[in-house]
């Protein structure tokens, strides 16, 4: 994932603009935002990897160059369980299917509505059958990046009994039997 110069959106105004809007746009962004920390998360658990080392895998032809392939090592780590990687699948098809089309789409088609249901990160919201869906894709990725950010944190971040609860539906508890690899060297 190559990283520039850009000007970084914080986070908040990400899932704001992912709240406003079912377009094309919303998902990639939604997308987006997951799949950079889903790198973050890969990277920190890794080995300590030169620039080019780090290119050669993540960017290009490289064998963790795609969203699908970082899913996959992820759960491989033990970074998530199952319920996670389901939810990352499914976010990874909703941007596919936005992305490699020309037709006007949005996520209030039909077509999107199982796969919204679908997502785990969002089961514990009884009312989501009668939310917007770009509602539904906020809290979602916002839940998520949460998880996948504390898969990054120091040891000692001991999260609050709320946010805890809330991430159980992704099957959180595994947070503390993962061990990471790379403490040491850092």
């Amino acid at each position: 994932m190559k990283t520039t110069n850009r000007k970084k959106k914080p986070f908040e105004a990400a899932l704001r603009e992912i709240r406003a809007s079912n377009s094309r746009g919303t998902v990639l962004v939604a997308a987006a935002m997951v799949n950079q920390l889903l790198f973050g998360a890969l990277k920190y658990n890794l080995v300590r990897l030169s620039k080019r080392e780090e290119e050669d895998l993540f960017e290009g032809f490289g064998p963790l160059s795609t969203f699908s392939a970082q899913i996959k090592l992820g759960f491989a780590m033990g970074l998530y369980g199952k319920k996670l990687r389901h939810d990352l699948d499914t976010i990874r098809t909703i941007r596919n299917d936005f992305a490699h089309t020309i037709d006007d789409i949005d996520l209030t088609e039909p077509e999107f509505t199982p796969k919204m249901q679908s997502l785990y990160a969002i089961s514990d919201i009884t009312d989501r059958k009668h939310r917007p869906s770009s509602e539904l894709l906020a809290i979602a990725v916002e839940r998520i990046c949460t998880f996948l950010i504390l898969r990054t944190a120091p040891f000692n971040l001991k999260p609050d009994k709320h946010l805890l609860d809330t991430l159980k539906i992704l099957d959180f508890s595994i947070f503390s039997e993962v061990k990471r690899r790379n403490v040491a060297s850092k």
